[in-house]
């Protein structure tokens, strides 16, 4: 390591032109040291040397700039950067950056960003990402934000308003602290890619950042690591940021606003209980439509039965009937963890059963006491037949006397039942209407149901489900019997018994779903009744106001700002002093999402206005007018 051989601040910045290599040499030269003019406005020129460079001959350097919080902040720093150094850098990598977008609402701002970050791998771990962490800030060197010291009372974190990590068990505290500090890895509270701040307020100007970071390796010595989030000042006083940093101002809307509506529900043949859920990501690109989402299905038979299982789904647009728009085309269902494309403003979240498949819900499925023997339900198999395992809720109810209702004849490849009187029936509860079926009689007889009767073994009595399919012939679908008790005080079935089936229904092709989404828009009728609500914010303004931009000006008392709210989206605003005198004109010109003017209390001189009382008078073609007044406070 040769380390810096020189060091020379100077000034003017053209004392040393870039085009003179003479001149530059002589300022790099080794033993050169120089701080004259460290307290101007300076540039500065290092160099490290001597070292031979032959002729096609490359050497690989490196070269850090510290920064610290004092000196012996500084010198910590300098110890960290060696010790990178004389690793060969071989440290952990942050996820890459998300890209993230805002949308501003009414009191609320609204982030979304991509999955890259959840893609990105580390050089030495891997994959290793673990989460996001969401940051806000009403300053743009998010001084306002709650700080995270080290030992020594450095600033090292900021903490996050939101945070998400994956469900993996990966939670808590990191074991290995840095510079006294434990990274919080989460709670286990799963990913998402949007999130809302309902917490903002109008009128505010917020800065937001949404950064990655992993699980690190605590056997290798590797902390987790968090990418950055960049925010930086113009000369020109404009704000440049990273890919996951936004800068957005929530406003209330125009007078005469009527919101956004999304709309759903499932169609009358609809069966599953499955979740689809429908969010509004960007209600700016709502339009006017309706949509349909629909299910395809596979029946796939296994040892145990046949089972109806989700093959794809798709989302089309049925705004035009004769010209449906196919949006989604035969997808499979998502993972848990996916996120679906964002179309028209909206996103769809479908979750699954399990297995994509039908499934008995025991948890669901109850006896309406609890002394009779265990209820036993599969779909129907022999060796020559399976049964289907329809997605169908049953209510299975008993009686007294056979003669409630006959089973009908069933031959199932094997065997052969003849059709029995019995003493229970059977209603199919999702289809609302009472089924057929086949009835084994292996403990009893007279058609009445039971189970474990004395002498008889360890048999029950068996029903199979007998139902139609799409092209109207009988099939069989469940068996039901009962299974031997562990407890003794337990009996069979009897009169005024049932037995409620309840099954998981994933998403299948006769599930649809339909919803329509409505843009906002505006209304003239009720934008008349809205010129009331007209405010001006603060009324009165006295010395400052909590919304205004930090002042960045060394002379002066910074930027001024009064807000006209709940305005027209088209108006024009007069400022008049009490005697009548015109102070300044505003024209308010905007969307139906944007009701506020912002006045830099400034006449139409651009001169800073007196304290006093104002009268301000909202003009608004075919709406009408509204006159307030405001009072500026010394």
């Amino acid at each position: 390591m040769i380390g810096l051989t020189a060091f020379n601040i100077f000034t003017p910045w053209t004392l040393y032109p870039l085009y003179a290599d003479e001149t530059l040499w002589e300022g790099i030269e080794p033993g050169f040291l120089n701080a004259r003019g460290q307290y101007g406005d300076t540039d500065i020129l290092m160099g490290s040397g001597y070292f031979p460079l032959r002729s096609g001959e490359i050497n690989r350097f490196s070269l850090g700039v510290l920064f610290g919080e004092d000196k012996d902040d500084l010198v910590r720093n300098k110890q960290w950067a060696s010790e990178a150094y004389e690793n060969n850098y071989e440290f952990a990598k942050a996820p890459d950056m998300p890209t993230v977008t805002a949308l501003a609402g009414n009191n609320q701002v609204t982030l979304y960003w991509d999955d890259v970050a959840e893609q990105s791998e580390d050089p030495i771990l891997g994959k290793d990402f673990e989460g996001y962490r969401i940051y806000r800030s009403t300053s743009d060197d998010w001084s306002d934000m709650k700080a995270v010291t080290d030992m020594w009372g450095t600033l090292t974190f900021r903490k996050p308003i939101a945070q998400f990590d994956l469900k993996n068990g990966i939670q808590g505290k990191f074991p290995i602290p840095v510079k006294g500090v434990y990274f919080d890895l989460g709670t286990d509270n799963g990913i998402v890619h949007s999130w809302t701040d309902s917490t903002a307020k109008n009128g505010f100007n917020y800065f937001y950042a949404v950064t990655s970071y992993d699980h690190g390796d605590a056997e290798s010595g590797f902390p987790p690591s968090e990418c950055s989030y960049i925010l930086s000042i113009r000369p020109d006083g404009t704000i440049s940021t990273g890919t996951n940093v936004v800068e957005i101002r929530p406003e209330a809307p125009v007078a005469g606003f009527i919101g956004p509506t999304l709309e759903g529900e499932w169609l009358d043949e609809s069966s599953t209980t499955s979740q689809l859920q429908v969010e509004i990501i960007d209600e700016f690109n709502l339009i006017d439509a309706t949509y349909q989402v629909t299910f395809e299905q596979n029946d796939v038979v296994t040892a145990l039965g046949i089972y109806p299982t989700t093959s794809s789904f798709s989302l089309i647009k049925m705004s035009n009937s004769l010209l449906p728009d196919t949006l989604i085309n035969r997808q499979p269902v998502p993972a848990f963890d996916e996120v679906l494309p964002t179309y028209n403003g909206t996103r769809l979240h479908l979750t699954n059963t399990s297995d994509h498949s039908v499934s008995l819900n025991v948890d669901d499925t109850q006896w309406n006491r609890n002394d009779v023997y265990p209820y036993a339900i599969v779909p129907f198999r022999t060796s020559k037949t399976k049964g289907l395992a329809k997605a169908s809720d049953y209510k299975i109810e008993f009686f007294d006397m056979a003669g409630m209702d006959t089973s009908l004849y069933f031959d199932d490849g094997s065997r052969e039942y003849e059709p029995v009187s019995v003493n229970f029936k059977i209603t199919n509860l999702t289809e609302n209407k009472q089924i057929d079926f086949a009835f084994r009689e292996r403990d009893g007889e007279g058609g009445i149901f039971s189970a474990f009767s004395s002498g008889s073994g360890n048999s029950s009595d068996e029903v199979y489900f007998l139902e139609k399919n799409e092209s109207d012939s009988i099939i069989v679908t469940w068996k039901f019997t009962v299974s031997s008790p562990e407890d003794s005080t337990a009996t069979g079935p009897r009169g005024g018994d049932y037995l409620e089936i309840i099954t998981d229904k994933p998403f299948l092709k006769n599930d649809v779903f339909e919803f329509s989404t409505m843009p906002a828009s505006f209304d003239k009728e009720k934008a008349k009744n809205d010129l009331d609500n007209i405010r001006v914010v603060p009324n009165p303004y006295i010395v400052a106001n909590s919304w205004e931009p930090e002042n960045t000006f060394q002379n002066g008392r910074g930027r001024r700002e009064l807000h006209f709210m709940n305005l027209p989206p088209r108006c024009t605003i007069s400022i008049y002093n009490i005697r009548g005198q015109l102070i300044a004109t505003l024209e308010h010109d905007d969307s139906i999402w944007n009701g506020t003017e912002i006045w830099n209390m400034q006449s139409r001189d651009l001169l800073d206005i007196a304290y006093g009382l104002y009268i301000y008078r909202v003009v608004t073609p075919d709406i009408g007018e509204k006159v307030g007044k405001f009072a500026v406070i010394k």
